[in-house]
């Protein structure tokens, strides 16, 4: 999968089923590389959201299982608890949606305490799916401290929208590797 992102600063971003990752700086005209099984493409939102696996956004298929389903004000909210090897840093799940869309996730650690957060909203067809243009996603560091990230997706294209100079895209035999 090859995803380019024009802000803050051009970037394209490569990877593959096996969580092989490149991240491509054509300014610097350098390349970050990384392996590891939570880059693989079936394992980002992205895989998530256009196989229509809103449901569970991949909670399944890392081994939580569903605990509990409530309904609240008009949301659905369930509760998902973590496999053994996850558990110990990563209690449980909560997962809410608005009609079929996720719009809510929190992760809550063995303390009870929430260490993690994720907003899914201002959705948008694509193709036939709905898809969330924007998340805000907040990690709590400490009980003081967070890191939000706010990612906002445009002019996305899907299957033949797409430039095929693109789905050609690829990384300058020259680039500097970054360790």
């Amino acid at each position: 999968m090859v995803t380019k992102f024009p802000k803050p600063a051009e970037l394209y971003v490569i990877n593959n089923l096996n969580g092989e990752m490149r991240v491509y700086d054509p300014s610097k005209n350098t390349v970050l590389q990384q392996q590891n099984p939570t880059n693989s493409t079936e394992t980002t939102q992205f895989f998530y959201f256009l196989h229509n696996r809103k449901a569970d956004l991949g909670l399944s298929s890392m081994g939580f299982s569903l605990g509990q389903t409530k309904f609240e004000n008009g949301v659905m909210i369930t509760t998902w608890k973590s496999p053994a090897p996850v558990a110990k840093n990563i209690k449980r799940v909560e997962l809410v949606h608005k009609g079929q869309n996720p719009i809510f996730m929190k992760y809550v650690d063995p303390n009870e305490r929430t260490i993690k957060k994720v907003y899914y909203y201002n959705y948008t067809k694509l193709g036939v799916v709905d898809f969330p243009t924007t998340i805000t996603q907040i990690d709590y560091l400490t009980a003081s401290d967070s890191i939000v990230t706010k990612t906002a997706y445009g002019a996305l294209k899907v299957n033949d929208e797409v430039e095929s100079n693109l789905l050609d895209f690829n990384i300058p035999a020259n680039a500097k590797v970054i360790k």
